[in-house]
């Protein structure tokens, strides 16, 4: 999102935003109003909408290369790493799941931190 917004791309970006945002709510509104439900909706959702961001982003922006491959790759970590969220059977899978959503977190700072290191003032 931050992405989208940072270079006021026009109506375009800000549709792009305003189409995450929808998603972002109404997968947490399902969370809100039936925990426990749904579930395997609110992660395809969240899935779907990650997606959506990193090809609105990359679409739209023209990110430096080293930013778009930091975003990718943190976007197959967490796409990843919900195989590891679903295996109930699996010994220590939140832990486990807890390490690719770390990983892609990192890859998603080192993303935001070459662009702002980038952009002269």
């Amino acid at each position: 999102m931050p992405f989208l917004l940072h270079r006021s791309l026009g109506s375009a970006a800000a549709a792009a935003a305003a189409c995450l945002w929808l998603c972002a709510l109404a997968g947490a509104s399902i969370k809100f109003l039936a925990p426990g439900r749904f579930e395997r909706l609110a992660i395809g959702l969240y899935l779907s909408l990650g997606l959506f961001g990193l090809l609105a982003v990359l679409h739209e922006t023209g990110l430096s290369h080293r930013a778009a491959v930091l975003l990718t790759l943190g976007a197959v970590l967490y796409a990843t790493g919900v195989i590891f969220h679903l295996s109930s059977r699996l010994r220590f899978q939140n832990a486990i799941w807890h390490a690719f959503v770390l990983s892609a977190a990192v890859c998603h700072y080192l993303a935001i931190f070459s662009v702002l290191t980038a952009i002269k003032y």
